[in-house]
């Protein structure tokens, strides 16, 4: 494989913090329907509903909305008083006016970096959303180039690469989302880089028998991405333990 120049980076569960506040919405969201349902219900419901819903209304907090009260609607349907619609997007707005929480270590980790590869970030969901958490962020100007995606595919990565004159093979994808991030890096030809979060959606795993036998790691952190791209250069064992 030839030398890698570029990192793409997702943003959200890899930079920053975003799951940790879905998670917290939904709860919220149950809290409020728990007069009439119970809460595990509510948030059955809630996901099933959320998950279909990307396929319509994409990602991100205003999809997001519209799934919660579409829940609501499901839920109650005799009972979706105005008060309750407000307290639904009240969640919403809240989550949009949250400042962004850069995860430990990622200034550090691409100032470190910058000086060796060049790095680009590549992040699915809502243009005007991912836009605002970018300009919060403060780390917009560590990158070459800012992409926000609707979807990521191998086809999509392929378009970005182009535009950006870069082979798949000097590339190397950075993520939490297997889904995304890793499985269409790798059908391009590129290389990738998981970092688990805690916290991932449910709808960007993938089994253990779908996931490719080589082309990408696993590590902890982003402290552990050095050494992590030494290894894919030099063709080392791509895998760690934790993946097999």
């Amino acid at each position: 494989m030839p030398p890698l120049t570029t990192i793409g980076f997702d943003a959200d569960d890899t930079l920053w913090e975003n799951e940790l506040y879905y998670h917290a919405a939904k709860r919220r969201f149950a809290a409020q329907l728990s007069f009439a349902c119970p809460e595990e219900h509510s948030l059955a419901a809630l996901d099933e509903i959320e998950v279909r819903n990307v396929d319509i209304y994409g990602y991100g907090i205003k999809s997001f909305s519209l799934s919660m009260i579409e829940a609501a609607a499901r839920l109650l349907p005799d009972r979706l008083e105005p008060e309750l619609i407000d307290s639904v997007l009240a969640i919403s707005k809240e989550m949009l006016l949250h400042p962004v929480e850069l995860i430990d270590g990622v200034t550090a980790a691409l100032d470190r970096l910058a000086a060796a590869y060049s790095l680009v970030l590549l992040t699915k969901g809502d243009l005007f959303e991912q836009q605002l958490k970018i300009k919060r962020s403060g780390i917009a100007d560590r990158f070459r180039a800012v992409r926000v995606l609707q979807a990521k595919t191998a086809e999509v990565y392929a378009q970005v690469l182009g535009d950006l004159g870069v082979p798949p093979g000097e590339f190397v994808m950075v993520g939490n989302s297997l889904r995304s991030d890793i499985l269409p890096a790798i059908e391009l030809g590129a290389r990738a880089v998981f970092i688990p979060h805690a916290l991932t959606w449910s709808h960007e795993h993938v089994q253990a028998e779908h996931l490719p036998s080589h082309g990408w790691i696993e590590i902890a952190s982003l402290a552990d991405l050095p050494s992590a791209l030494q290894a894919l250069e030099a063709e080392q064992p791509w895998r760690t333990a934790a993946c097999d």
